[in-house]
């Protein structure tokens, strides 16, 4: 069959990461993709050095394309939209990975709702480390388990529904444009707000379909700029909920949505502090429990050696009763025959 979604993995210099994607894409029941690689270091050879390995149907999908120079991280995703214009889009970076059946499950369910411009999917929040050549993962646990819809109001407080875990229809982000290439971060967070807003969405929340991977590495190029970079995601996110504001004014409404983003950041700001003094209140609460232990072990510690020091006195005693006991036998031994013997004198 002919291709119906279009992948777009950004990378740039991190080989080791690049090879899982690979293996992310290539293991979905799902087979109708095409996978672009936009190459952001211009430096094709490694690249297609290790697609060599992948067996002919896996590199036959893949398409490999160079980002334009002096592209800013956010707009790189543009060659690969440009390489490729397929009913359905996603983004897969070079970090994330996929369960095998999220394209079978997120395409099926944009094909039975037409008037849906993205559908979203439960996530997992991986946290790892890079050690040499290893991939290390250090906590694996869904992102915001509680959430069981993808809308507009939650949206607006922050992004739970990571790029990793989406599927967009092509007309649907050609008619509103898609990530804004100025922007230095938080360009699919603006879009999602965009989108929301615009048309309905879906969401598979019944298994965790993707993996939002954390890392946070020495070295620049291995790091998660959610994680490495995160205070200039708050400070991207600021701007772009102070230009919703700035836009409203100008237009002359009465900007409830751009109300609704200005009073998420104190909401966010209040949530965060909340879970601050929490995890104080947690840290302060296992230092006051691993003191209680640590006490009631030395206490353990201080009576068990109380009762060996007992049982020595028992033993101790013992022996003195023994030797008491002896004594008195001796003693009455020894009257006997002194009283044989003063007879015998008399």
């Amino acid at each position: 069959m002919s291709p119906r979604v279009t992948i777009v993995t950004r990378t740039k210099n991190r080989p080791l990461l690049l090879a899982r994607a690979l293996q992310s894409v290539n293991a979905q029941t799902f087979r109708d993709y095409q996978h672009v690689i936009v190459d952001d270091a211009r430096n094709p050879e490694p690249i297609e050095r290790m697609l060599e390995g992948l067996d002919s149907e896996g590199r036959d999908k893949v398409l490999l394309v160079a980002s334009a120079e002096n592209t800013r991280r956010e707009g790189v995703v543009y060659a690969g939209l440009s390489a490729s214009h397929l009913q359905y889009l996603c983004i897969h970076d070079d970090d994330d990975t996929w369960e095998p059946h999220f394209l079978e499950k997120t395409v099926a369910w944009m094909d039975t709702h037409p008037e849906a411009g993205m559908v979203g999917v439960r996530c997992n929040l991986v946290k790892e480390k890079v050690e040499g050549t290893e991939i290390v993962e250090l906590e694996k646990a869904p992102l915001r388990p509680e959430l069981d819809s993808f809308t507009l109001l939650e949206t607006s407080y922050a992004n739970y529904v990571p790029p990793i875990a989406q599927l967009f229809r092509r007309a649907s982000v050609d008619r509103l444009g898609f990530w804004d290439s100025s922007l230095a971060t938080q360009a699919d967070w603006e879009f999602n707000l965009r989108m929301l807003a615009d048309s309905p969405a879906g969401f598979l929340g019944e298994e965790p379909l993707a993996n939002w991977h954390h890392r946070r590495q020495s070295e620049n190029e291995l790091d998660n700029s959610v994680v490495s970079e995160r205070s200039g995601h708050y400070n991207q996110n600021l701007l772009i909920r102070d230009s919703y504001l700035k836009r409203s004014l100008q237009q002359g409404d009465t900007g409830m949505f751009a109300t609704v983003l200005a009073q998420q950041v104190c909401i966010k700001t209040l949530r965060e502090e909340m879970n601050e003094k929490l995890q104080n209140a947690e840290d302060s609460r296992q230092m006051i429990h691993a003191s209680l232990v640590k006490t009631i072990l030395g206490q353990q510690e201080q009576l068990s050696r109380l009762h060996e020091e007992l049982q020595e006195i028992k033993v101790a005693n013992a022996e003195v009763l023994s030797v008491v006991k002896d004594l008195q036998s001796y003693q009455y031994r020894f009257r006997r025959r002194w009283n044989k013997l003063w007879g015998r004198g008399k």
